[in-house]
């Protein structure tokens, strides 16, 4: 049931009666002030907990102290879940908090909502992990399912809701790990094509289609930015007078940065920035709906084909190129510092650019800024490795 900018929600059965019939403990989401608030209505009346919903938002919104000093530290599994995830709201990103809730969903019923912390065993959390690996979660999915459920039980550590030093999460030896292998990135050679194919990009049904394409692929390349941070550019985002291009977060609070504005990009955007007629809202409106554009698979497509790229690549590769193109750059007579670049990226410091995100190209240069030129020479570079790419496709296919 929806209330406003609310709502009651019952997302997993956290009791049964005397036959064993379904109780529904209601839960409220919520939003106030910009804070996002999951919490136990307490009662398994639905009326009674739409009620508690208004009220609730209504003393949080005035101001008014929402007690619950008095309340037990819940050592059920699911009641501690919502207890968690109330207090991790406004920490992270909402994004990454319905990450988390999803993930400790998973485990809630996989244990039973019922389960005290204290009773999972290391062995359990094993049998956790197998089911998800037989669901079809690979290596790297299974492996935040786990962290999220260690990180829960940080917390019920500091509550006295475990023994100090209990988490079978952290006792399990050989947890799942992502599949290790050199993430893929375009050359600049190799970014300048696709960015040249994607400015004569006409896509097949004209009413469905991107109409930024060229702008969109643009700023994905010049800026680094995750998929969902540059979908949710506003245009005063873009500053042209300082040359800065400043990215909302998306994985953390303390994500958000200003990073250059090339100047090419800022020759892509300048334009395209002066034919929307307006100064405010989304950079790259959904042309459908006009909210974050979602889906760039047919678009990716479709100028991967006439890059003569083939492969199907996903909006991550500019990411990884943004990172190995800025790292050619100089920052005075010195090369650029992996840990500036790592913030430039979203990060807290240089680690992940060096394990992950680093990549050293075949044909390298410095240059003070980041661009990827379409000279001729430069494009012809560019078909000769998407050539040597297909052909270690074909490759990989025949072995």
């Amino acid at each position: 049931m929806s209330r406003g900018q609310g709502r009651v929600f019952q997302p997993v059965v956290t009791d049964r009666g005397k036959n064993g019939e379904k109780t529904a403990i209601w839960w409220l989401d919520y939003t106030v002030n910009g804070k996002r608030y999951r919490e136990s209505s307490g009662t398994t009346d639905h009326d009674e907990a739409g009620r508690i919903l208004d009220q609730r938002r209504q003393d949080r919104r005035i101001g008014r102290p929402v007690s619950d000093a008095e309340r037990p530290v819940p050592t059920g599994l699911w009641t501690y879940v919502m207890e968690y995830i109330t207090r991790k709201a406004g920490k992270i990103t909402d994004r990454w908090l319905d990450n988390t809730f999803r993930h400790l969903e998973r485990a809630a019923a996989f244990f039973t909502p019922e389960m005290p912390l204290a009773a999972i065993k290391p062995r359990d959390v094993r049998k956790w992990d197998e089911q998800l690996q037989r669901d079809g979660l690979s290596g790297g999915p299974r492996r935040h399912h786990l962290n999220s459920l260690s990180n829960l039980y940080a917390y019920a550590r500091e509550d006295g809701a475990v023994p100090s030093g209990f988490n079978p999460v952290a006792d399990l030896n050989d947890k799942p790990q992502a599949g290790k292998r050199e993430r893929d990135f375009f050359q600049v050679a190799e970014a300048a094509l696709f960015l040249d194919a994607a400015s004569k990009y006409e896509p097949t049904r004209g009413d469905l289609a991107v109409p930024f394409a060229y702008e969109l692929i643009a700023t994905m390349l010049f800026t680094g930015g995750r998929p969902a941070e540059v979908a949710a550019l506003e245009v005063p985002d873009v500053n042209f007078d300082r040359e800065t291009v400043r990215i909302r977060g998306t994985k953390t609070e303390g994500s958000d940065r200003t990073i250059p504005l090339w100047p090419q990009l800022a020759r892509i955007l300048r334009p395209y920035v002066r034919g929307l007629g307006r100064s405010t809202g989304l950079l790259f409106p959904c042309p459908r709906t006009g909210r974050s554009i979602k889906d760039l698979r047919k678009m990716l497509k479709g100028i991967a084909a006439d890059a003569g790229l083939a492969q199907d690549i996903t909006p991550y590769i500019f990411r990884h190129t943004y990172c190995a193109a800025r790292l050619q750059t100089l920052d005075g007579d010195a090369p650029i510092s992996p840990y500036t670049v790592g913030k430039e990226l979203g990060h807290s410091g240089d680690a992940l650019v060096r394990r992950v995100y680093g990549h050293l190209g075949t044909v390298r240069h410095r240059s003070t800024v980041v661009e990827y030129p379409s000279e001729r020479v430069t494009l012809k570079i560019g078909r000769r490795m998407f050539a040597v790419r297909a052909a270690n496709i074909q490759e990989r296919k025949i072995a």
